[in-house]
């Protein structure tokens, strides 16, 4: 049977996986190339920092530094 405390961490793991997941969507809009490139990048800022857990702001700073943001269309995508 799993601790209390253990169960509190285990949600709070899921919903920070939640949470940058849906930032990596928002600032990628699930174009392949570009998560690859972003996650790369977040990576190594997490990395950099030695840091255990990869956050939103690895991922801000990554598409920061490919001059993505949460308006970036997707190659196949016109912008009108």
């Amino acid at each position: 049977m799993l601790s209390s405390a253990s169960q509190s961490r285990d949600s709070a793991d899921n919903t920070l996986i939640i949470n940058s997941t849906k930032k990596l969507e928002s600032v990628t809009n699930g174009n392949p190339r570009l998560i690859n490139l972003t996650m790369e990048r977040a990576l190594m800022s997490a990395y950099l920092k030695q840091s255990k857990f990869l956050v939103n702001d690895d991922i801000e700073t990554a598409a920061e530094s490919l001059k993505l943001n949460e308006k970036t269309y997707a190659p196949s995508e016109k912008k009108k």
